[in-house]
């Protein structure tokens, strides 16, 4: 069953979960299962390197997404060792930011 949703590219490029019908409000569209995402809670349960990312956060050299950063670094260095693989093949690369905006970007953001 659809759910009343379907994938499609959208305007702009990329891809997106387009409605084909009304959906009420509080309709379940899409659920992921917690285990399948990486966050500062795995990362403090990693095997090989929680204990590490533990100390990091208590002694505050890193603390949420800055330790989920170092995780996911560390995963994509282990390659197809990772338990990882899969979850990190499916993401970009590279994520613009306005820090890596030129002038011409800035000055459209500061309107």
């Amino acid at each position: 069953a659809s759910r009343g949703v379907t994938l499609q590219t959208v305007a702009g490029g990329g891809n997106g979960i387009v409605t084909d019908r009304h959906l009420e409000p509080g309709t379940v569209i899409m659920s992921l299962p917690g285990t399948l995402l990486m966050h500062a809670g795995t990362a403090r349960r990693c095997p090989d390197f929680g204990r590490e990312y533990q100390w990091l956060e208590r002694e505050g050299v890193l603390a949420g997404p800055a330790l989920v950063h170092l995780h996911l670094s560390v995963e994509r260095l282990k390659g197809g060792l990772s338990a990882w693989t899969a979850y990190v093949g499916v993401l970009p690369d590279f994520v613009p930011t306005p820090v890596h905006f030129g002038e011409a970007q800035l000055e459209w953001l500061r309107g």
